[in-house]
């Protein structure tokens, strides 16, 4: 079975960099897919009872996106870096539902915290897969 090797890189600015760059690409998705989801919400006879699920999917396949890119620039750690990278996430999009709704704790967001978190875990594996395979074809 062969093993995989971990890429060594410098330490320094680069990682704020790449986070910056991440949460940026993360909320420009983000507020491109919510656009969009308005504009089909109000231009559809939609179920309401499905806008929470789609939602949050919206968010999850954004900051699966951003993660992604998060871990194919650090090139390491990809998993526990997508985990990270989706824990702030949810902390962000959380306050800023409480502050603005006004909203109490469920189980039901507990539940979509933790389908937004397992898809900042993908996300950040495979794109440090994709950089391992990035780099190998260079070579």
């Amino acid at each position: 079975m062969k093993q995989r090797t971990m890429l060594q890189k410098k330490q320094g600015t680069g990682f704020v960099l790449h986070a910056f760059i991440s949460t940026a690409v993360f909320c420009a998705l983000l507020c491109g897919m919510m656009a969009a989801f308005s504009v089909f919400l109000c231009n559809a006879d939609f179920p309401m009872k499905l806008v929470s699920p789609l939602a949050t999917t919206a968010a999850g396949v954004c900051l699966l996106a951003a993660s992604f890119l998060f871990g194919f620039l650090e090139k390491q750690k990809g998993l526990l870096l997508g985990i990270l990278f989706a824990t702030v996430c949810n902390l962000i999009l959380l306050g800023i539902s409480f502050f603005s709704n006004g909203m109490t704790l469920n189980v039901v967001m507990l539940y979509k915290a933790a389908a937004v978190l397992c898809f900042g875990a993908v996300g950040g594996y495979l794109g440090m897969l994709a950089a391992e395979h990035a780099s190998k074809l260079k070579s």
